[in-house]
């Protein structure tokens, strides 16, 4: 058998035991369809929104360090005058307008304003020479991994709100909260 048809046996099977670890539980809680409607819908578009941010972070780390790599040639002292980094400053803004645009989709998809996104122009425009890109390329995998934890919750998270288990699915979306603030960053102070 192949590995990929264990792994999704065994998530359906966890979410089967799931649900039924969750049906007696349901007389302390009301049901709330509209709850897991929501997870059901929300989830799905979470994680397609950190997936596309976090895929969006890593290129533009690519290319701004590429940039950065180009800026040794074309901004150096001796070419500075003929070349005027125009390779390497076409780079960095390509770089950082991946980074606008895949973060703006991720924040749009999850409904969330992050503190510290869009990154920075000077991140990318002003910064010394591989400057700030480790930090993208963290930033990108951490994206990916949240996108991957809010594709794994959505279903059992559903199923939870629908069938009226609310400690449990307040903790989980808790939990998911806790994992965007470490990821991402905190929110704005007013949006809290």
């Amino acid at each position: 058998m192949a590995p990929l048809q264990r792994g999704w046996r065994r998530y359906t099977l966890a979410w089967i035991l799931v649900t039924l670890w969750a049906l007696p539980h349901t007389s302390g809680a009301a049901p709330d369809p509209d709850g897991g409607v929501a997870s059901l819908i929300g989830g799905p578009l979470q994680a397609a929104g950190a997936v596309v941010g976090g895929t969006g972070l890593i290129a533009a780390a690519g290319v701004g360090l590429a940039g950065d790599i180009v800026s040794l040639v074309d901004r150096n002292p001796l070419t500075r005058p003929l070349l005027r980094g125009a390779v390497s400053r076409t780079l960095q803004r390509v770089a950082l307008g991946l980074s606008w645009t895949t973060t703006g989709v991720m924040e749009g998809l999850r409904a969330v304003n992050i503190e510290r996104l869009p990154e920075a122009s000077a991140t990318y425009l002003l910064a010394g020479p591989g400057v700030g890109r480790f930090d993208t390329l963290l930033g990108g995998l951490g994206a990916l991994r949240l996108g991957l934890s809010d594709g794994l919750i959505a279903l059992p998270l559903a199923t939870l709100r629908a069938t009226g288990v609310q400690g449990l699915a307040k903790r989980l979306l808790r939990r998911q909260n806790d994992l965007q603030i470490d990821v991402l960053g905190p929110t704005p102070l007013a949006e809290k």
